[in-house]
């Protein structure tokens, strides 16, 4: 991504046959991004190309195209989709509505079709390995822990709800639309008041954040706790003080690599991280419970970090008799937290399936 970077990696490939390895692949899913455009052809200079991911398409079978292209790129062309736009009309399912601001027909993806087709493409190119069959981990145990919104958290709920469910009964409805709303309503779960230039307020009394210290204090052993927002880190990190590391945007590459390798000698209990910044590359199997205090929409980023406790090495936890890796979502009472968790642990398509209907139902 850099001058120098490029000038290395081209001096490297010149003289030499190389195997060129992108972990994580998932990162150049975006066709039109800088960094997938580079490395796809940068690609075309090696002799042997390999992707490595565990997540190939969570959010959405149009994930593959890139990763594919980077393998082989002529291999869509060669299948008569010779362009990401031809791809996705190929692949995906379209309802047209009218935006009443502008007047202009738009299409929003609803679904997908010909997946048999991606599943062949993906048998043809990749071989599958699943956990069980090279290691011997643990079971990965889930539960949820609910709270009880205060008066005034309930309040604000019920009157963004209201104005929700009247957004959805008009006329276009889009998935990053109904994500934002659903965003607002999770702020104040989380005991925020959003304003409207985009900052976050904090309310008098937080009971996620009561819930989340009273599991903390019967715990015998390490855990990482999982924050949605920056805000939530804040809020946990005075309580949790010099037992955490914070693992985040605000921490600097220095600092990251001190929580990491602080973490799994055992200086700190408590690690608390966003997915976003922690939820791929990390090992952390010094903690034996995790806790989502609150979750992003993202089914990659869940994905992802429930695997950076379930590593090699990781032997588990007793906790009610059970033997295993601990998840423990924390969920308000009678809210959506409840749906969007189930959604996430079923690796549903959050950014690009979820529709009006459904959330209807949720609220």
């Amino acid at each position: 991504m850099t001058k120098d970077g490029r000038k290395f990696a081209d001096d490297l490939v010149k003289n030499r046959k190389c195997l060129m390895i992108l972990d994580e692949s998932t990162r150049i899913k975006s066709p039109n991004a800088k960094r997938t455009k580079s490395i796809c052809i940068f690609g075309k200079k090696v002799t042997y190309k390999r992707i490595l991911t565990g997540t190939p398409a969570v959010s959405s079978p149009f994930d593959l195209y890139a990763q594919i292209k980077f393998l082989d790129w002529g291999y869509w062309e060669s299948k008569g989709l010779k362009t990401f736009a031809a791809f996705k009309a190929h692949h995906g399912i379209y309802e047209r509505i009218t935006d009443p601001r502008t007047g202009r027909d738009i299409p929003i993806i609803v679904g997908y079709k010909h997946v048999s087709e991606l599943h062949e493409t993906v048998k043809d190119v990749s071989t599958r390995l699943l956990k069980d069959d090279v290691l011997d981990l643990p079971p990965k145990l889930f539960s949820k822990k609910y709270f009880e919104l205060t008066p005034e958290q309930s309040r604000l709920y019920k009157e963004i709800k209201e104005e929700f469910i009247t957004f959805l009964d008009g006329e276009m409805v889009s998935t990053p639309l109904i994500i934002t709303r659903m965003l607002r309503l999770q702020q104040i779960i989380c005991g925020f008041l959003p304003t409207d230039d985009e900052n976050l307020i904090r309310l008098d009394k937080n009971p996620r954040l009561e819930l989340l210290m009273g599991l903390l204090e019967e715990l015998e052993h390490s855990a990482i706790i999982w924050c949605r927002f920056r805000e939530d880190i804040d809020w946990v990190m005075e309580r949790l003080g010099d037992t955490a590391f914070r693992y985040d945007g605000k921490v600097s590459q220095e600092d990251r690599l001190i929580a990491k390798h602080g973490f799994q000698a055992g200086e700190r209990k408590f690690f608390v991280a966003n997915p976003a910044a922690g939820g791929t590359g990390l090992t952390l199997h010094k903690a034996k419970s995790v806790f989502y205090y609150s979750n992003s929409f993202s089914p990659e980023d869940r994905l992802q970090s429930e695997d950076r406790a379930h590593r090699i090495g990781q032997d588990g936890a007793i906790i009610g008799g059970q033997v295993g890796v601990h998840y423990t979502d924390l969920a308000g009472w009678g809210t959506i937290d409840a749906h969007i968790i189930q959604s996430l642990r079923n690796s549903f398509a959050m950014q690009t399936k979820v529709t009006g209907d459904m959330v209807r139902n949720w609220l």
